[in-house]
């Protein structure tokens, strides 16, 4: 609204009424207060906006707190299935290197056999 052209009709209207500076000074005050009411409503509307955004950031922040706490739970157990097939993995070669060890002693004797049994044989035609 125009103040100028509100102020124009209050002093009309106490001319008219015989009102006099008393309409003007009620017409201030009262021009006053509803330019304060303005500053509060826009205040609370300011306010209402600055917590919807809180509001976002709270549930973004939930969201991502969320969704890191699922991430660092999957790597851990990721990393639990990498540990535990690294295990069974070591016990396989643990029982391979043993198998190993076992036929390498098998081996071992055989080859001490036959090169006992090579010298009786050799013995054996020497006396004939």
């Amino acid at each position: 609204m125009d103040t100028w052209a509100d102020l124009a009709k209050t002093l009309l209207t106490a001319a008219i009424a015989g009102g006099g500076i008393g309409a003007i000074v009620a017409w201030a005050k009262e021009r006053r207060f509803n330019q304060a009411k303005g500053d509060v409503a826009v205040q609370t509307v300011e306010l209402q906006v600055d917590h919807t955004r809180m509001q976002n950031l709270e549930v973004r922040f939930a969201l991502a707190e969320r969704a890191w706490d699922e991430e660092r739970e999957s790597l851990v157990r990721r990393v639990t299935a990498a540990e535990a097939r690294e295990s069974a993995l070591e016990a396989e070669l643990a029982k391979k290197e043993a198998k190993i060890t076992l036929l390498e002693e098998r081996v071992t004797r055989v080859q001490q056999e036959l090169l006992e049994v090579t010298r009786e044989l050799a013995d054996l035609r020497s006396d004939r």
